[in-house]
């Protein structure tokens, strides 16, 4: 389960959002709506453990972290970020070992998502929905219980967005929690995702 109980996020003199609640029960499915600029990627950073609350509580499978707790993100979590995260100096292929040096399971993630063929390319060689497939392969390699997703789909055209959404309803089906960041309201609507607007968890705890 994840749990956020009165967040306050600020930066300098900024107020990102306060007293935000949220709660995520174990193995559901839940899309993040909601504008640009908002925070919604805030969020996602202070459950990866990635940013710390100025106030307030993040609880983790019953791990609570508070303003004072280190920054390592739990190995039970795994990030899909918006801007990809790769390192630019590592090929694609490195951009996986340095996960796991799990041969099989790298090998079947890069087939899975059409890029078996750019082992050998850096990330500048690559196309932006080839970045974007390359993140959700490398997110999906140590198999973490909780998959936080930053509108990964925005890259990718439609056949390849219903093929990640099929495949991540499959992964929830068999008992991942996962949190989706996304403008496409049509998307929460078509895979039956538990909605969750940002603007309404400022207010109340869901």
């Amino acid at each position: 389960m994840i749990e956020l109980k009165d967040i306050t996020m600020a930066y300098q003199d900024t107020i990102v959002f306060e007293n935000l609640n949220l709660t995520i029960n174990q193995g559901e499915f839940v899309g993040l709506v909601g504008p640009s600029g908002i925070g919604k990627s805030t969020i996602l950073r202070l459950i990866a453990g990635l940013n710390k609350p100025t106030q307030g509580t993040v609880t983790i499978n019953g791990k609570t972290r508070n303003q004072a707790a280190k920054k390592a993100a739990p190995k039970e979590i795994g990030y899909i970020f918006q801007d990809f995260g790769l390192f630019s100096n590592l090929t694609l292929l490195e951009n996986m070992q340095i996960v796991s040096d799990d041969q099989d399971k790298i090998e079947t993630l890069l087939k899975q998502y059409d890029i078996d063929s750019r082992k050998s390319a850096y990330p500048d060689e690559l196309s932006g929905g080839q970045k974007q497939r390359l993140a959700i392969s490398r997110a999906l390699l140590l198999d973490p219980s909780i998959l936080l997703i930053d509108e990964a789909t925005s890259a990718l055209d439609e056949t390849l967005t219903q093929a990640f959404m099929e495949h991540m309803v499959k992964l929830n089906q068999e008992g991942k929690t996962i949190l989706l960041i996304t403008h496409d309201v049509g998307l929460v609507k078509q895979y039956n995702l538990k909605k969750v607007d940002f603007s309404d968890i400022t207010k109340k705890t869901l």
